[in-house]
């Protein structure tokens, strides 16, 4: 009877070897997929916003809501002291929730009804990995259960749909960075108001998001310096197109001259 005989070690070197290089060609296939199905989400989601969109103007005699008012009613939580709620920390707040407290619901939310549209999964991960270090956190608000990541145009506020003279290149919602920019943005995601000066204007406000097709180590220089490393945003225009811009694309895409 022969005895059975089990792997030399320089056979399963040889095997641990092979699984090695195939993890090394799948996983960045995978990671890839992941990224590309995280894109997908964000433009349905985009898309469910353009709905939302067409039938509250229609609506509305034609009229855009207020960006502030848009999601949220915008007024200050008279239970403030007890949750900690303020207007920098409202987009990751809980208590927060649009599902869960109907009465802090502006009249935009209406048309939407859903907060998973609300959010796009890249910058949800990135929220819970850094959202704590963003300007003006109130340490009161320590969950990072991200309510929205969007922001509607503020120009648009209270607008008739018919004064807009070029739909496919005026945005009317767009995602934001919770870091700011050099030169480029001094204020972060804090509300649903995206206030973006004309393009020839020096002022420095609001501005696109830079986080989606962008590398690991340049999102991090990016961030750690707030410099602008080629990073993109998700971008609505009135037509019902959405596409990637730079933040430095978000004066061209305001709608209004200086």
């Amino acid at each position: 009877m022969k005895k059975k005989r089990g792997f030399t070690l320089i056979e399963l070197l040889v095997v641990i070897a092979i699984i090695a290089l195939l993890l090394s060609v799948i996983m960045p296939a995978l990671s890839k997929a992941k990224t590309y199905a995280e894109e997908i989400m964000c433009k349905s989601n985009m898309h469910q916003y353009h709905l939302a969109t067409v039938m509250f103007v229609q609506e509305n005699s034609e009229t855009f809501p207020d960006a502030h008012e848009s999601l949220y009613k915008n007024y200050i939580d008279p239970k403030e002291t007890t949750n900690g709620w303020d207007r920098y920390c409202r987009w990751h707040n809980k208590g927060m929730n649009l599902e869960s407290y109907s009465e802090l619901a502006g009249p935009f939310w209406t048309y939407l009804a859903v907060t998973k549209a609300n959010v796009c999964p890249t910058f949800n991960k990135l929220a819970k990995k850094d959202g704590a270090v963003h300007p003006s956190h109130n340490n009161n608000v320590p969950e990072f259960n991200v309510q929205f990541g969007y922001s509607m145009n503020w120009h648009l506020g209270g607008k008739k749909n018919g004064q807009i003279k070029n739909p496919s290149q005026t945005f009317v919602w767009a995602e934001e960075n919770m870091w700011t920019l050099n030169g480029l943005t001094g204020y972060v995601l804090n509300d649903n108001a995206l206030w973006i000066e004309p393009l020839g204007s020096t002022g420095i406000r609001d501005n696109f998001g830079s986080f989606h097709k962008i590398s690991k180590s340049q999102l991090n220089i990016q961030r750690d310096t707030r410099t602008y490393e080629n990073g993109l945003s998700n971008v609505l225009f009135l037509d019902g197109s959405s596409t990637f811009a730079s933040p430095e694309d978000g004066q061209r895409f305001c709608g209004v001259k200086e």
